[in-house]
């Protein structure tokens, strides 16, 4: 009799944990996807504690999977490559669930917007953007539009960049989602500046200053002034800028731009040894491709 029961408390005990092994794995992606957006470093570290072997269902392989990448992108951690995303992918688009796979398409997107693949980017986001208008998400909405006008800015159709910085500070605006209004406004300004139009750039630069929140946000839009009046040849106003932006903090490679920026003004101004030092300062940073090459 006892060994009836003690074999039956093992069956019992063996099967909670197969239970929870099941139920458990839903509640850490749910508590994940709550924070990738305030909090990306914490759903990354509940993810990589998460073993892929775990998976009891294609649902939460596939949900794994592409909070897995948001988390990654939230962290400035480039994917290597973007198959992980193909499971997701394909998974959404046969049960029809919109939402996630217009995140898909967005993601693949900027996974060949960051290789310079910008045709092959562009054919994601159209295809995530007319998917997206359909759940009426103004967040996703917002990035969308957000990409593609990057994409726009750089291949110099000003005036399609400035509609979609528009569209993404529109959606940005009506959920309240203050950072990235900011930089699509910010961005609004880019295309007047990339476009020789200066004056009009910096109307939107000084109103982007009162609208920052925090000194990331100062940061750039100082630094963007800066790099205004540089390409006007106002060089003085241009040192006086540089030189406050310096000591800001900075994300990804803008600290070598500042420094990058800070070389080409002491040269055209002949200094060289200030020049040669701030050119050296910025390959201490990250750097890309253009500021390398600069």
């Amino acid at each position: 009799m006892f060994e009836f029961k003690s074999h039956r408390f093992w069956l019992y005990f063996f099967y909670c944990i197969f239970v929870y092994g099941c139920t458990g794995m839903p509640d850490k992606l749910k508590t994940a996807d709550r924070l990738i957006e305030t909090s990306p470093d914490s759903a990354l570290q509940i993810l990589q504690h998460i073993s892929p072997n775990l998976y009891k269902s294609p649902s939460n392989h596939a949900l794994y999977d592409l909070l897995l990448v948001r988390a990654m992108d939230k962290m400035l951690i480039p994917l290597k490559s973007d198959s992980i995303l193909d499971f997701s992918l394909n998974y959404y688009l046969t049960h029809h669930d919109n939402k996630q796979l217009a995140i898909c398409y967005l993601y693949k997107g900027r996974k060949y917007k960051y290789e310079l693949h910008y045709d092959k980017a562009m054919d994601f986001y159209f295809k995530g953007l007319d998917i997206a208008q359909r759940t009426n998400d103004n967040l996703l909405l917002g990035r969308f539009n957000l990409d593609m006008g990057d994409i726009y800015l750089i291949q110099r159709e000003y005036s399609l960049a400035r509609q979609k910085y528009k569209l993404s500070f529109y959606y940005f605006t009506k959920i309240k989602f203050q950072p990235q209004a900011f930089y699509s406004f910010l961005n609004i300004g880019r295309t007047y500046h990339a476009a020789k139009e200066y004056i009009i750039a910096q109307r939107f630069y000084k109103k982007g200053v009162n609208n920052a929140a925090d000194s990331l946000e100062r940061a750039s839009v100082l630094q963007e002034i800066a790099i205004n009046f540089y390409d006007r040849h106002q060089y003085d106003s241009a040192i006086f800028y540089f030189r406050q932006v310096i000591y800001y903090p900075y994300i990804g490679n803008n600290m070598a731009v500042r420094y990058s920026y800070f070389a080409d003004l002491f040269l055209d101004l002949r200094q060289i040894d200030s020049a040669t030092l701030y050119a050296k300062k910025a390959l201490n940073f990250h750097t890309d491709f253009v500021t390398q090459r600069e």
